[in-house]
């Protein structure tokens, strides 16, 4: 092959390798992988022996190779012993001190010491060129090149090899900075998700407060109630008929013979009757105490599985869960003279978890006693009716005659943090529309607007959503 074919041919390889290092800098996804690459291009496309690229370490006063390829799989330390006062040093400072390119034709000439001479003649290295590179923000960089024979780099190969090593510091500094902003996006995806979570949580532990204070409100007025059954309890008069009849024990038949003595059987079976009352009513407000603990004791689990599994799902009617919060309710509502109307259709059992709806139900019963508290009307009315809403769903309605709500008002009910209660937080309606939507179902409410009551509607699904496979 003459002279003319082999440069020429030497030349195609330089054109294709260098085409291939452009495309390498569009396709890379991070620097490092772009400066990698085009190392790789140059030496297994272009012909070169080795290539690498380094930067200039201002506090070590060196530079430093971060890409390499070529030259019998060199190591990082290899590289650097070539210069001995630095990675290839003489070369590439000489080009970054002269701003330009360096070319040494007769490399192991140049090199300086026998080593590094042995080690250039059995690498290969018998040509060398250093292109100096100026990164973003003033860094200074170099390409280092070595052909396997001596005289390679004539004024045509510079040419174009400059022209190259014009493209690479852009087409890195560019990469640079697209990986730096999707770090920082990342970094800010992260620190919004924190905060998501964070914020979640707050919400939850929000709700799960909220929630267990409506519980509380029915065991404070069910053990107030017990408290003061338990003080006028007639039970002590048992106590003193026992000292009566203590007292006319030398003559028990003729005191039980005597006008007051007559008067004890009637009085015992009156006092058996009332103290019979007593237990009875005692044991339904223990009974709604023990209820209400229990719920209690159900909000906090499912808090503490939060963002884990389901509560426990249970084949329960509608009916039975408004008439369990309607006990936890009943003394507080009979305090406010509220008349409780109950319309219940025969509705199928629906499969939930009853725990999340006696959390709907208990919120919007609290709701309904407030507003009828505030209300000006001769008869405070509460009506709950249950009935089928076709499409295997149930409905349930909770209608007041109390204060109503305001136009404006309806669409921001459910909004965290919206309440125009004095004192509230707005946590009651938002928890309870959150619970029934996790439930399939859904909470809306309507009213005619202030002074003409509200209707709350809940519906739920008979059976729960099936998860998608």
């Amino acid at each position: 092959m003459s002279d003319a074919a082999a440069a020429m041919r030497r030349l195609s390889k330089l054109c294709s390798a260098s085409s291939l290092v452009c495309r390498a800098l569009v396709q890379a996804r991070t620097a490092q992988e772009a400066a990698a690459q085009v190392c790789q291009r140059l030496v297994g496309d272009g012909g070169f022996v080795l290539a690498w690229i380094g930067r200039r370490d201002e506090p070590a006063a060196e530079i430093v190779p971060t890409a390499w390829n070529g030259a019998m799989a060199w190591d990082l330390e290899k590289i650097r012993s070539l210069g001995g006062d630095g990675p290839e040093g003489g070369l590439a400072r000489a080009a970054l001190g002269k701003a330009g390119t360096v070319v040494w034709n007769d490399f192991v000439a140049k090199c300086r010491g026998r080593a590094r001479q042995k080690l250039a003649r059995e690498a290969g290295l018998r040509s060398a060129a250093a292109f100096p590179m100026q990164f973003g923000g003033g860094a200074e960089g170099v390409l280092a090149l070595y052909w396997p024979e001596a005289d390679f780099f004539g004024a045509t190969e510079i040419s174009l090899l400059e022209e190259m090593a014009g493209t690479i510091c852009p087409g890195l500094d560019r990469i640079g900075r697209e990986e730096a902003q999707k770090t920082q996006l990342e970094e800010l995806r992260r620190q919004f998700a924190e905060a998501s979570r964070l914020a979640d949580m707050a919400e939850v532990a929000d709700n799960l407060l909220h929630n267990v204070g409506n519980v509380l409100g029915s065991i404070h007025v069910s053990s107030s109630v017990v408290s003061q059954k338990i003080r006028n309890s007639r039970m002590v008069n048992i106590a003193k008929l026992a000292a009566l009849f203590e007292e006319n024990a030398a003559d028990l038949p003729g005191f039980l013979a005597g006008s007051r003595g007559r008067q004890v059987p009637s009085y015992l079976a009156d006092l058996g009757r009332h103290l019979a009352a007593e237990r009875e009513e005692m044991l339904r407000e223990l009974h709604s105490l023990n209820a209400s603990a229990e719920h209690v004791k159900e909000i906090v689990a499912a808090r503490q599985n939060f963002a884990q599994a389901a509560g426990v799902l249970e084949s329960v009617l509608l009916p039975d869960l408004v008439d369990a919060a309607l006990e936890m309710h009943k003394a507080a509502l009979g305090r406010h003279a509220v008349v409780v109307t109950r319309e219940f259709d025969d509705t199928p059992p629906i499969l939930v978890d009853k725990h999340k709806v006696l959390q709907i139900l208990i919120n919007l019963l609290q709701n309904a006693k407030y507003a009828l508290h505030h209300a000006n009307v001769a008869e405070k009315r509460l009506t709950l009716r249950v009935e089928n809403a076709g499409a295997g769903r149930v409905r349930l309605r909770v209608a007041d005659n109390g204060a109503g709500i305001a136009p404006e008002h309806l669409p921001r009910l459910f909004e965290r943090g919206f309440t125009t209660r004095k004192g509230g937080r707005g946590l009651g309606l938002r928890g309870g529309a959150l619970a029934a939507r996790e439930l399939g179902g859904a909470l809306t409410a309507d009213s005619d607007g202030p002074g003409r009551g509200a209707v709350f509607t809940l519906e739920l699904p008979c059976q729960p959503k099936k998860a998608s496979p």
